[in-house]
């Protein structure tokens, strides 16, 4: 999902039953969509203080942002790979596509994964 997307995730949209996050509130006029988690992220959301009806609503997004960078730049440290210092939020989202093309060859799954209305959005 889109950090913004992330941003504005609401509790009563993740499912730890079937392991899924619901994305009510996409970005750029994408579709609404489901995407399949891991449990283990489940259990780290489910760890996080329930101060209001957002997963996130505490911290602002910029705020996201740098923590994620301090922890990739650590990241990118100690394992001695400065390359990891490229890595960001849109480079993971077009992983999560190309992974789901490699494992099924199936363009319009992907496109409905990444939310996309049109195959030619990039």
């Amino acid at each position: 999902m889109r950090a913004r997307e992330a941003h504005k995730l609401k509790w009563i949209d993740i499912d730890p039953n079937s392991n899924t996050i619901r994305i009510n509130e996409p970005e750029k006029k994408s579709n609404p969509r489901v995407i399949k988690v891991s449990s283990k992220l489940i259990a780290m959301l489910n760890r996080l203080p329930k101060q209001s009806e957002n997963v996130f609503a505490a911290v602002k997004l910029k705020t996201l942002q740098r923590s994620f960078q301090q922890q990739r730049n650590q990241i990118a440290l100690k394992l001695q790979n400065p390359r990891l210092k490229n890595v960001n939020f849109i480079i993971l989202r077009h992983f999560k596509g190309t992974m789901e093309y490699y494992k099924t060859k199936d363009i319009l799954h992907v496109m409905t994964v990444l939310g996309h209305k049109n195959i030619k959005t990039h």
